[in-house]
């Protein structure tokens, strides 16, 4: 079950300061009690204080004993909600929610540079449930808009759609993260696209300067590593990589669902309970 309080601890004066902040920016209820943020989340703590304005609540799943300072209980999985209810009433009752995996090119090895990147390009590819044509076609009859990007820390994975239709948009997204089935035969042209896109790239003189400054910068570190990988790299991916790369990071422990608009958080609550409700840590 999804719990209504976060099962990590951190120091009480951090949980204070998120309370006062949110008391000026008007919320009408934060959801974050004494010891409720993890110190090792500074990230989403930043993330937090960028901005948000409406209902906010901070939650998590799993795990029924707290844990020391800044360290998460296994198996937890995220949810934060921001309740948007002072969008003007000529607008349209819009949602939009995002699920985020930690698990960026910053996370990769030597030898698996770009494999990040390929995971957000294969999880559109087919489900056990969709083939990829039925995944566009799910989401444009709804009218959503679908995507996804990878970055140096993260992957994410977002739709905005019109508030009626959030449990299909959902249930699309969920599927995509939940149960992709990394065929070899696209894994191998889904691999030949990113080597085109990687071409595109090196001609493109703004993503070669900033490249080449990033590796120089961070020489020696993964950070300063492409986050399209290299040719050598993506050519070497097969199906056991790509699917002990999913099996590490796509756990409940990296994972973090985010929500915004015309909606509350029992809601999105209870759309998470469903989808992602029996979703296991991995050892």
């Amino acid at each position: 079950m999804l719990s209504e309080r976060n099962e990590v601890s951190a120091p009480v004066d951090l949980a204070r300061d998120i309370r006062a902040w949110g008391s000026e920016l008007g919320f009408q209820h934060v959801g974050i009690a004494d010891a409720d943020l993890s110190a090792a989340e500074p990230r989403l703590i930043e993330w937090l204080k960028a901005g948000f304005h409406g209902d906010m609540d901070y939650m998590a799943k799993h795990g029924t004993k707290r844990s020391r300072p800044g360290e998460l209980v296994p198996g937890t999985l995220r949810v934060i909600v921001a309740r948007m209810n002072y969008l003007p009433e000529a607008a349209d009752p819009v949602a939009a929610f995002q699920v985020w995996v930690n698990a960026g090119s910053a996370d990769e090895q030597p030898g698996e540079v770009g494999l990040a990147h390929l995971h957000e390009h294969m999880l559109f590819k087919g489900t056990t449930n969709r083939s990829a044509e039925q995944i566009a076609r799910s989401v444009d009859s709804i009218g959503g808009g679908l995507d996804a990007f990878t970055s140096k820390e993260l992957v994410s994975y977002n739709i905005k759609v019109l508030d009626e239709h959030l449990p299909q948009a959902f249930d699309v997204v969920s599927d995509l993260v939940r149960n992709p089935l990394f065929e070899k035969s696209d894994i191998e042209k889904e691999k030949g696209v990113i080597l085109e896109e990687l071409k595109m790239e090196i001609d493109n003189p703004e993503y070669l300067i900033h490249e080449l400054f990033s590796n120089n910068f961070w020489k020696g570190h993964a950070l300063g590593r492409p986050i399209l990988g290299t040719p050598q790299t993506i050519r070497s991916f097969n199906q056991d990589k790509v699917r002990d790369y999913y099996g590490q990071f796509y756990t409940p422990r990296n994972i973090l669902i985010t929500a915004a608009g015309n909606l509350t958080h029992r809601k999105l609550v209870q759309l998470v309970e469903d989808k992602f409700g029996d979703l296991k840590a991995r050892p």
